[in-house]
């Protein structure tokens, strides 16, 4: 018997040429989300600032990072 681990996991990533389409999107698929449209385990945003720091935004919260990301966990 599978376990819910075992269960197929389906990964999609979009590239965007401008953060405001990823923004609209994303504010699209979060009410999805919210509505029960869409089901998923996690929705993340990331985005490269002019300066070259990039910017993490998940389902969970937002935070801004150095070029160099480390792992985060959930709390």
């Amino acid at each position: 018997m599978a376990s819910e681990s075992d269960a197929p996991v389906d990964l999609y990533i979009v590239l965007y040429s401008g953060r405001v389409g990823a923004q609209t999107d994303w504010a699209d698929i979060k009410r999805m989300g919210r509505e029960k449209v869409l089901a998923f385990n996690a929705l993340v945003l990331v985005s490269r600032e002019t300066d070259g720091n990039i910017d993490i935004e998940d389902d969970a919260h937002t935070k801004g990072a150095s070029t160099a990301v480390g792992r985060r966990g959930r709390p």
